[in-house]
């Protein structure tokens, strides 16, 4: 088993590239917006939600209707393989490897250099929470409990 060590750090002037037009790709978009990010999305089709949050978003978010080609990557701070091909994102992973660009691969823990938490704010606090064996149930409870201690 994996462990990963959490990191929190300033995104805010870094270029996250979202490669996926669902709502994977969706949930992510949402869950870096607060953090004042650039995120381009790339994908030849998008879901109502993607291109509402891009329409409303458009100061940080980049809307690009294509599908992915080796090169995509480059100038890319971050990048999330978040299409619902396995052969596509492992031909992201495999760029991203060669480039040494950290990328998230929705559909393999395995060729992620990073996860997307579930995230608690609130009172200028950021927790975040991960599960090493990809129990994303007990992450989801986790979040909702310690939430819950805010509200009270």
């Amino acid at each position: 088993m994996r462990f990963y060590f959490p990191v929190f750090m300033d995104i805010s002037e870094k270029k996250f590239l979202v490669i996926g037009g669902g709502h994977i790709a969706l949930r992510r978009a949402g869950k870096l917006l607060p953090f004042h990010c650039k995120i381009q999305i790339l994908a030849p089709l998008v879901c109502d939600e993607l291109r509402e949050l891009a329409e409303n978003a458009a100061e940080t978010i980049t809307l690009t209707r294509d599908v992915y080609r080796r090169g995509s990557c480059a100038g890319s701070d971050f990048v999330l393989a978040a299409t619902n091909d396995r052969k596509v994102n492992h031909e992201i992973y495999e760029e991203c490897k060669k480039n040494k660009i950290p990328v998230s691969v929705c559909d393999r823990a395995g060729e992620s250099d990073f996860f997307f938490p579930a995230l608690v704010m609130e009172d200028n606090l950021v927790i975040g929470i991960v599960s090493s064996n990809g129990d994303h149930t007990k992450v989801k409870n986790a979040a909702e409990q310690i939430a819950d201690v805010f509200k009270k």
